[in-house]
């Protein structure tokens, strides 16, 4: 549900810390949203939003375009966990005529195991697909815990899945 990153790490030592009002490490996790839902010891936040939208403000300038995050959104497939299927759905942005998409099954080795879906689908609407637990070649695959991978317009967002037999 979120992507963890690493905030100057040592910033005491390299005297770094002083400039968002902190000395020690920070760690957070950002939801999908933006939005800082953990953070380990503490920080001044609005120091550290600070810094981040000025760095994303000069990404911008530097790239004539700001990167369109939200053009979908992946739902929690159901049921999860699942035996024999589950449905893996998404919501694509009504801002998108049309997005190129395509639906995956990887390992947690990153190993793609199936590939669901390749084609081109209307914005403005959810979509959905079935995954029985079998891999391209139509073989069960192992119980497990596996990766649902959606990608549209070549921005991927993924979620877990655990196949119990």
């Amino acid at each position: 549900t979120g992507i963890s990153y690493p905030v100057l790490r040592l910033a005491g030592n390299a005297g770094l810390g002083a400039s968002y009002a902190i000395s020690w490490d920070v760690s957070f996790v950002v939801d999908g949203d933006g939005v800082i839902v953990y953070r380990a010891n503490g920080f001044n936040q609005s120091a550290v939003k600070a810094a981040i939208d000025g760095a994303l403000a000069d990404l911008v300038t530097a790239v004539g375009y700001v990167p369109a995050g939200r053009s979908f959104t992946l739902d929690p497939a159901y049921p999860n966990p699942f035996n024999p299927s589950t449905t893996i759905a998404w919501s694509i942005d009504a801002s998108l005529t049309d997005a190129t998409v395509q639906v995956e099954i990887h390992d947690l080795r990153g190993r793609r195991v199936a590939a669901l879906l390749d084609t081109r689908l209307a914005g403005g609407q959810s979509h959905s697909v079935l995954w029985d637990g079998r891999s391209s070649a139509g073989n069960s695959v192992e119980s497990g815990t596996y990766l649902a991978v959606v990608r549209v317009n070549g921005i991927q967002k993924a979620r877990f899945l655990t196949l119990v037999k």
